[in-house]
């Protein structure tokens, strides 16, 4: 991997590490907000697909959808397809959570497992990075 690609991996994973630590400081200090835990969940593992995807040189579509970048990951290993279903139940937190007509209460439990699944998606695409893009 040449070395304008290394770093533009390691500026995707920064960004999913910065939501994954906003997801988790919220969940733990203000756990009523489960809109923006749940935003930020679905924002940390886009981030990370986005990171795999730069890794194997793959142009990156402006898309928020988990379940197509999941899919466009597993053409070069298809265990991503194992994540397939959590994508799917997080990719409507990018945009619901975004507008007033899709507000409904997302309880604390709820929020507690988005971002437990996220981080289930996130280890996995960390797993299959080289260790030394890893912040």
């Amino acid at each position: 991997m040449d070395e304008p690609t290394r770093e533009k991996v390691k500026e995707w994973l920064l960004l999913a590490e910065e939501d994954h630590i906003s997801a988790n400081s919220l969940l733990k200090n203000e756990p009523s907000v489960g809109f923006t835990i749940c935003f930020h969940a679905q924002q940390f593992v886009e981030k990370a697909l986005k990171a795999y995807l730069t890794s194997k040189q793959r142009h990156i579509e402006k898309t928020h959808d988990l379940l197509r970048i999941i899919k466009q990951c597993a053409v070069y290993d298809t265990e991503f397809m194992n994540y397939e279903t959590i994508a799917d139940e997080l990719s409507p937190y990018a945009t619901d959570t975004r507008y007033p007509d899709n507000y409904h209460h997302i309880s604390t439990d709820e929020a507690k497992e988005a971002v437990a699944n996220a981080e289930r998606i996130l280890n996995f695409v960390k797993a299959k990075l080289d260790p030394s893009l890893l912040i």
